[in-house]
């Protein structure tokens, strides 16, 4: 079951079947769907935010401050990663929010 998958400025997405968090292309990103826990039919957005950083098992959307933290202060046992989010216009935003909530992987 596909547990994430990223949206890209550019139209293309990342997802779980495709590889690890920490292989994602890092920039550009517009909105990340996350699984709600094991449902098939649930899922919840990240979107509109500078950085995005794996913890716990999922993409948590976040600023550069939690960033520095995450990367130099607290201390994991498991690989880590972050994405950078990109700005774009209302018509690609839009665009792009509506094929990821029609997206049948998530939302039934």
């Amino acid at each position: 079951m596909m547990r994430w998958r990223i949206y890209y400025a550019d139209g293309t997405t990342y997802d779980s079947d495709q590889g690890d968090p920490w292989d994602a292309p890092a920039t550009r990103v517009i909105l990340i769907l996350n699984r709600h826990h094991d449902s098939r039919e649930a899922a919840y957005f990240q979107w509109m935010n500078d950085y995005y950083l794996w913890k716990d098992n999922r993409w948590y959307a976040t600023d550069y401050g939690a960033l520095m933290f995450y990367w130099f202060i607290e201390k994991y046992d498991h690989p880590r990663a972050s994405l950078a989010g990109e700005t774009v216009d209302n018509e690609t935003w839009n665009r792009i929010r509506e094929i990821a909530k029609a997206d049948k992987d998530f939302f039934q």
